[in-house]
C-alpha cells in the first residue's frame, strides 16, 4: 500500500511541472496527499478485518466433555459427641478426702473414683440405730401386751409407727452416706479433674469427667429447605476435617421438629468406626457429605469456564481451528463441576484456557487437548 501512494503522489508531482503558480499547485498536492493517505489507511482496515488469513491466531487448551458419572453432594457441618460423656458431680457434698484416681485412667462402671467426707452423716446414723433400738424395743413390748387384749391400740399403733420411721430414716442416711462415695457412671477414661483433694465439691459442680469414646454419633443441624431429602439407613461421607480423613457412616435418625429458633432440624450418624479409635473426639468438627443426585452419562464442564450473557449461558468451542459461540442449558453443579443439560453432545472441543484472549470467529491453536473420560473425575 505504501509503493502506491508513492506512485499516486509522483504522478500528480508530474502533472503539476506544467503549471504557472507553483505555491498554489503544492498547497493543492499537500490537501491531495492528506486525502489519498487516509483512505488508504481505511482500505487496510476494511481489508486487514474481512480476511481472517492476517489474524494471529490464539494459543487454547481444550476439553472434550464426553459422557461420564455425575454426581451431586449436599454438605453439612456435623459435630462428634460421645453417647457417655459424663460430667460427675457430688449429690450432697462435702469435703474431698481422697480421689481415688489420676486423668488418662482408664475405669469401669460402678469404680470408686472419690471419697467426701461423711463424718456428719455417719453420727446421725449412729443417732438413729440407737434410737431404733429402743424403738424396735418398745414395740415389741406393746406389740405382745396387744396381742394378749392389754394396753390401747394407739399405744401399739404409737410404738409401730415410730420403729417404721427410724427404719426409714436409718435407710436414708446410709444411701446419702453411700453417695459420699462418687462412683464412675459409665466405664471410659477419666479425662479431667475438676476438684482437688481438700476442696468441697457440690451438687452441680463437676468433680471429673469420664468419657466413653466407644460409643460415638456425629449430629449436624440442618437447614429445613432439605427436608425430605434424607433416610434412616441412608449412607453418607463423613470427613474429620482436622485430621483430613474419611470415614463411612449411616444415618442413624432424622429430626421431625423444626427448631423455630433457627429453622433447623437435627440430623444423626452413627460412624463406622476407624481401627484407632483415639483419633476420634468429643466436639470435633466433621463435614457430612449425601449424595442427592446422580447421572451414569452426564456432559460436565468446569463451572468456572461456562459464561453468563443476556442471552444466557454459553461455551467457547473450537471448530476447525475457528472459535465458536455455543448457547448451553445447565444442571446441577457440585465440587466445581456443572451438568450441561443442553447444547452439547459431549464431543465439542471446549475452550478451557485461554478465554480472555480469543473471539468469536477468530483463529486458535490447541496447545492442549484433555478428555473428561480420562482426566476429570466428577465424582465428589
Amino acid at each position: 500500500m505504501k509503493k502506491l501512494s508513492i506512485y499516486i503522489l509522483a504522478a500528480f508531482v508530474v502533472a503539476a511541472c506544467g503549471s504557472k503558480d507553483p505555491r498554489a499547485e503544492l498547497e493543492e498536492l499537500k490537501t491531495q496527499k492528506h486525502d489519498i493517505e487516509k483512505r488508504i489507511k481505511e482500505l487496510e482496515i476494511q481489508i486487514g478485518a474481512s480476511d481472517t488469513s492476517v489474524q494471529e491466531a490464539v494459543e487454547v487448551a481444550v476439553i472434550v466433555p464426553g459422557k461420564i458419572p455425575f454426581t451431586v453432594t449436599d454438605n453439612f457441618q456435623g459435630v462428634v459427641e460421645s453417647e457417655e460423656n459424663v460430667n460427675l458431680s457430688s449429690e450432697t457434698g462435702g469435703k474431698i478426702l481422697k480421689i481415688q484416681v489420676k486423668e488418662g485412667d482408664m475405669v469401669s462402671k460402678g469404680q470408686a473414683l472419690a471419697v467426701l467426707d461423711g463424718d456428719l452423716i455417719a453420727k446421725n446414723i449412729e443417732e438413729v440405730e440407737n434410737a431404733l433400738e429402743l424403738a424396735e424395743t418398745s414395740y415389741q413390748r406393746q406389740k405382745n401386751l396387744w396381742d394378749q387384749k392389754i394396753g390401747s391400740e394407739i399405744q401399739f399403733l404409737q410404738a409401730k409407727n415410730q420403729k417404721e420411721n427410724l427404719e426409714k430414716r436409718l435407710n436414708t442416711l446410709r444411701t446419702q452416706l453411700g453417695k459420699q462415695t462418687l462412683k464412675a457412671p459409665v466405664a471410659g477414661m477419666v479425662d479431667k479433674l475438676f476438684l482437688k483433694e481438700g476442696e468441697v465439691a457440690g451438687p452441680g459442680i463437676p468433680v471429673c469427667r469420664v468419657v466413653n469414646n466407644d460409643r460415638i454419633k456425629i449430629t449436624a443441624d440442618i437447614s429445613e429447605k432439605f427436608v425430605g431429602r434424607f433416610k434412616k439407613g441412608e449412607k453418607v461421607n463423613i470427613l474429620l476435617t482436622a485430621l483430613n480423613e474419611n470415614l463411612e457412616g449411616k444415618i442413624r435418625s432424622v429430626g421431625q421438629v423444626i427448631d423455630p429458633n433457627n429453622r433447623t432440624f437435627s440430623l444423626i450418624v452413627d460412624p463406622v468406626m476407624p481401627k484407632n479409635r483415639d483419633i476420634l473426639k468429643a466436639n470435633m468438627l466433621t463435614s457430612i457429605s449425601i449424595a442427592s443426585y446422580t447421572k451414569p452419562d452426564a456432559v460436565v464442564l468446569p463451572t468456572n469456564i461456562i459464561q453468563f450473557d443476556p442471552q444466557g449461558n454459553f461455551v467457547f468451542a473450537a471448530e476447525n481451528n475457528v472459535v465458536k459461540k455455543v448457547m448451553v442449558e445447565t444442571g446441577s453443579s457440585s465440587n466445581g463441576l456443572t451438568e450441561v443439560t443442553g447444547g452439547l453432545s459431549g464431543s465439542e472441543k471446549i475452550i478451557a484456557e485461554g478465554i480472555k484472549s480469543i473471539e468469536v470467529g477468530g483463529k486458535v491453536v490447541i496447545r492442549s487437548q484433555r478428555n473428561n473420560s480420562d482426566t476429570l473425575s466428577a465424582k465428589p
